[in-house]
């Protein structure tokens, strides 16, 4: 088995200022998501796999780095010459200690006739793409061909080897287990341990998400015992901790059964007070729901004992399974967690609609949400179907600027010009998580009167709500309203009162992105109205391409 080294293309490296990004895109596939991101002075890094979406069995692991503007400096694929490689969507990319990069993924034989083979991947990456090593670990793998591993999290000790955690399950059975390892710094398997569920009937899902160094001797592992895989009213989903030495022998382990549907433990990050924060989302049986579930996001804060110091859960609860998938420390008492979320506009059954957000929320070690930032991209007014934009964010790191950049994916279903289906999705913010420039000055405005049936503009609106002005491919329009349930919607008109773009708005503090690169140059207004039809704002827009 051959690991191949695809160069797809390399541009002259220019360093640019660090401006705001919203940008997709599609890396040789039909389908692309990136998974990781890593943040330097001179560019980003970003992880990320390629699809066939016609077609699960043909997908290679993409490395890419971008210049501050959003253009690739450099692409690289990684394939096999026997096997698919599968980098996945957690951020599952680290700096190794000589200014290198790793990752962990799967290379994976193509399905046919029941036969199925997934062995572990390791790649150190010099900063060009180039690869140090390429080790392949088929110890998890059994020879009964029922075997999937999901490389969940890993990091480097002082000693230049890797600890890591994967998830190993048995298609047939559905079990489920942990398996803490070791690596050598050229990725050699040096050994390894499994930690299992309860029984094979009976909380038989150990389901690992992050792990981290918790003191010079201590590994802290986060994850989840679930029972059992189908949903219904017996389902359980709890939070498990494990805390191993560095040679993986168990200190203790804890099973939090009072979160009965707490699913994930990820973004692990240890507190100076000894305590430590997780993420995920927070279940509820519902028999209307969705697969008889419904969800919020969460973020849990542990003491220095491990007990439920706080928790904040987000969002309303909905079938939907959008989630917090990670957790940046931005200094000792500030955070932010990066996931997906939803929002929603009902006025009837004909006129209805819903999104999935890229999410960014920031928050303090006392609990307290300091801003929650949503983004979405909005599909062309001439498609046949509207609805269902979606959006998640797997990773988030600090910029130079004390900004934010953001990977993951985007997709909408419809779409005209082909911007359509799953698409690697870039991120770039300020430190206000605005992609529109001083969008902070817009938060927590009230826009009701004490009339609950007539809304009225804020007192006070910012220049640059709608951003940039004159716009040339993308528009951004960031919108909040203290009353949710006072449903708007945004028109946008040319000077012949054509009506040219439309689309429901269904959150507070969401940045809408509109692309505007099918418009002819020249002038255009925007209006915001009520569902009574009062206009809420107007706006003059000049597209200049």
């Amino acid at each position: 088995m051959k690991l191949l080294v695809l160069f797809i293309s390399v541009l002259p490296f220019i360093s640019f200022g660090q401006e705001s990004l919203n940008k997709r895109y599609t890396i040789g596939y039909d389908a692309t998501i990136f998974g990781s991101v890593k943040a330097t002075d001179s560019c980003y890094y970003v992880l990320g796999k390629g699809s066939n979406a016609s077609g699960l069995q043909l997908q290679e692991g993409a490395w890419l780095r971008f210049n501050f503007d959003g253009s690739i400096h450099t692409q690289k694929m990684y394939t096999s010459d026997t096997m698919e490689v599968i980098l996945w969507e957690s951020p599952n990319l680290i700096e190794t200690l000589d200014s290198n990069f790793a990752t962990l993924g799967t290379v994976n034989t193509n399905y046919s006739g029941g036969s199925y083979q997934m062995n572990l991947l390791f790649l150190k990456i010099k900063p060009n793409g180039d690869t140090l090593f390429t080790t392949y670990i088929d110890d998890f793998y059994t020879n009964d061909n029922n075997i999937s591993i999901n490389p969940s999290a890993f990091f480097q000790n002082s000693d230049s080897s890797y600890s890591c955690i994967a998830v190993v399950s048995n298609l047939n059975s559905i079990i489920g287990k942990t398996v803490f390892f070791k690596l050598s710094k050229a990725g050699v398997l040096l050994w390894y341990t499994y930690f299992s569920g309860l029984s094979p009937t009976n909380y038989r899902i150990l389901d690992s998400k992050s792990l981290i160094k918790y003191d010079t001797n201590k590994i802290l592992i986060g994850g989840s015992l679930i029972h059992p895989a189908v949903y219904n009213e017996d389902t359980r989903c709890h939070t498990k901790l494990i805390m191993v030495d560095t040679l993986g022998n168990l200190l203790w382990q804890r099973t939090y059964w009072e979160d009965t549907l707490n699913f994930y433990c990820s973004g692990l990050t240890k507190t100076t007070d000894g305590g430590v924060l997780y993420c995920g989302r927070d279940g509820a049986y519902n028999v209307d729901g969705l697969l008889g579930l419904d969800y919020k996001s969460h973020i849990t804060k542990l003491d220095e004992n491990f007990d439920l110091e706080w928790r904040i859960k987000l969002g309303v609860f909905s079938g939907e399974t959008f989630s917090l998938n990670n957790i940046k420390a931005i200094n000792d008492t500030e955070f932010v967690a990066v996931g997906n979320t939803h929002s929603y506009f009902y006025e009837s059954q004909e006129n209805y609609d819903f999104t999935e957000n890229g999410w960014l929320v920031k928050f303090n070690i006392a609990g307290e949400i300091i801003w929650e930032r949503k983004y979405v991209n909005i599909p062309h007014f001439d498609t046949d179907n509207n609805n269902y934009a979606k959006h998640i964010l797997y990773d988030v790191d600090m910029t130079k600027d004390s900004g934010f950049v953001m990977v993951g994916q985007a997709r909408n279903l419809v779409s005209s010009n082909g911007q359509g289906g799953q698409q690697g999705w870039l991120v770039k913010v300020d430190k206000h998580g605005c992609l529109v420039p001083n969008c902070q000055q817009y938060d927590n405005v009230d826009t009701t009167t004490t009339d609950t049936t007539v809304v009225q503009p804020p007192e006070f609106i910012p220049e640059n709500v709608l951003y940039p002005n004159p716009a040339n491919t993308s528009l951004y329009y960031y919108h909040t309203q203290t009353d949710t349930m006072q449903q708007q919607t945004a028109y946008m008109y040319n000077l012949q009162g054509e009506l040219v773009q439309h689309f429901n708005l269904m959150d507070c503090n969401i940045t809408y992105s509109i692309d505007v690169s099918n418009l002819a140059s020249g002038l255009y207004v925007f209006k915001v109205r009520s569902s009574i039809g009062n206009i809420l704002r107007t706006e003059k827009i000049i597209i200049q391409h």
